[in-house]
C-alpha cells in the first residue's frame, strides 16, 4: 500500500485520474481557496491517506462547513455521507452526484446508503462520515453510530480518526458557518483497523474503539482550544443539527 501526506494543494496528485479532473477538479480547487484564504485552518497532524486504495475517515462534527475543512486538508477526494435532504437541495444535488457523495436517509434504516458506502470502499474511494449522527456544539463527543464499524469490519479499509474544532462551532446557521470567515483546527490520528468479528458485540467493541481514538485526539486540542475561540464570551450555541444513519444490510 502507497501513502502520500496531506497536502492542501489538490493538484499536487492524481491517485485516480477522474478525481482530479473537469467538474471534481474545480470543485477542489474552489473548495482549496475557500478553506485557505476565506477561512484559516491549521492542521496540526497531517495523515498519510492511502494514495490508490480504500480509506474511512471518522470525524467529530462541529458545523456544517467541516466536510470543507476537512477536503481541504486531504489530496484525495472524499465522499461523504450526508443527510439525503442536503444531497438533494437544488444547486447541490448535480454537484453531489458528480463528487460521488453518499445520501443518507435520517433518522432511520438506510440499507442502499450501506451498500453504496461498501461499494465505494471496494472500489478504491475514501469515504467520509460524522459518526456523531448530528452537528455537537459542545467538545464532548456524543456517541458514534456503528454504522462506520461495520463498514471498517465488512470492507477492511483502514479508519483515519479525526478531530476538528474551532469558531466554526458557534456559527447559527448554515451560510454564516461557510461566509462568516473562521479558524479551524485540524488533526488527524493513527490508523485503525479492524478483523472480521462476530455478532453485534464485535460491532460495539469496534465503534468504541474508534470513538476513543476520536476523543484522544479531541484532548490533544484541548490545550490549544483558546487560540481558536474569539473572545473571552463565546457566542451562543447554534441548534444541532440530525444527520442521517447507516445500519447493517
Amino acid at each position: 500500500m502507497r501513502y502520500l501526506v496531506c497536502p492542501v494543494d489538490p493538484s499536487a496528485f492524481a491517485p485516480f485520474a477522474w478525481e482530479n479532473r473537469g467538474v471534481q477538479f474545480i470543485g477542489r480547487r474552489i473548495a482549496a481557496d475557500l478553506a485557505a484564504i476565506h477561512h484559516r485552518v491549521d492542521v496540526q497532524a497531517p495523515y498519510p491517506l492511502p494514495l490508490d486504495s480504500p480509506a474511512i475517515i471518522v470525524a467529530n462534527h462541529t458545523s456544517y462547513v467541516d466536510p470543507l475543512f476537512i477536503q481541504w486538508a486531504c489530496p484525495r477526494l472524499i465522499a461523504w455521507l450526508i443527510a439525503r435532504e442536503y444531497a438533494q437541495m437544488p444547486g447541490a444535488d448535480w454537484i453531489c452526484r458528480k463528487i460521488g457523495t453518499i445520501p443518507v436517509d435520517r433518522g432511520g434504516r438506510d440499507l442502499a446508503a450501506t451498500r453504496a458506502a461498501l461499494a465505494a470502499l471496494e472500489s478504491g474511494r475514501v469515504i467520509g462520515i460524522f459518526a456523531e449522527g448530528r452537528i455537537q456544539t459542545q467538545r464532548q463527543l456524543l456517541p458514534f453510530q456503528e454504522g462506520v464499524a461495520l463498514l471498517a469490519i465488512r470492507s477492511g479499509a483502514p479508519v483515519v480518526p479525526t478531530f476538528v474544532d474551532g469558531t466554526q462551532r458557534y456559527a447559527q446557521s448554515l451560510w454564516e458557518a461557510w461566509w462568516q470567515p473562521q479558524h479551524a483546527v485540524l488533526r488527524f490520528g493513527e490508523p485503525l483497523r479492524f478483523e472480521p468479528s462476530a455478532g453485534r458485540w464485535g460491532l460495539s467493541q469496534a465503534t468504541r474503539r474508534i470513538e476513543a481514538a476520536v476523543g484522544e485526539i479531541g484532548n490533544l486540542l484541548a490545550s490549544d482550544a483558546r487560540k481558536v475561540i474569539v473572545g473571552d464570551s463565546p457566542k451562543p450555541m447554534p441548534s444541532t443539527a440530525q444527520e442521517g444513519h447507516i445500519e447493517q444490510p
